[in-house]
């Protein structure tokens, strides 16, 4: 990586993206099992599928690179993959997908409303089932985007400045 002759942040947001294409298939899956499943089809448009692979993208970035800020950080590539471990799970359960959040601690709530997967979620159960979201999806969609933004930009400066020697 360091000998080629892209630019470092061109290579940093190629994984980024790359990982990105990987979860939207992942969703596709996901969204063709849940309706093979039972999941109620009926409220499911060409518009809401777009909508949510959008915000599931700004998700993925938005974790992509993270993860890919903290392997820049490590010297060791196990770190990352420990990093991971230890935050995909707490992010899972600090957020709406299993719970509804007026049914969590209120501490537990504040933890919540910081969790980028919660505005995901709301966003996907807004367009996908019709529900009412905890937000308007603008404000999903400004979290999810400034959490992709910052961290991408981040990973890109983090690049920068220690992939360059």
């Amino acid at each position: 990586m360091l000998v080629t002759s892209v630019s470092r942040n061109n290579i940093i947001m190629s994984y980024v993206m790359s990982t990105v294409l990987k979860a939207l298939v992942q969703v596709a899956i996901l969204i063709s099992v849940a309706i093979l499943l039972g999941m109620q089809a009926s409220n499911i448009t060409a518009v809401g599928l777009v909508v949510t692979f959008f915000a599931e993208a700004l998700l993925a970035i938005g974790l992509s690179a993270f993860f890919t800020m903290v392997g820049i950080l490590s010297a060791d590539p196990n770190v990352q993959l420990a990093v991971m471990s230890f935050i995909s799970l707490p992010l899972l359960f600090a957020s709406n997908s299993l719970f509804p959040i007026n049914s969590m601690p209120v501490w537990l709530q504040y933890i919540t409303k910081i969790n980028p997967l919660t505005y995901a979620n709301d966003i996907a159960r807004q367009t996908l089932l019709g529900l009412t979201g905890i937000n308007p999806s603008a404000i999903d969609f400004t979290v999810l985007g400034s959490f992709a933004a910052v961290f991408s930009i981040i990973s890109v400066l983090l690049s920068l400045r220690f992939l360059s020697k």
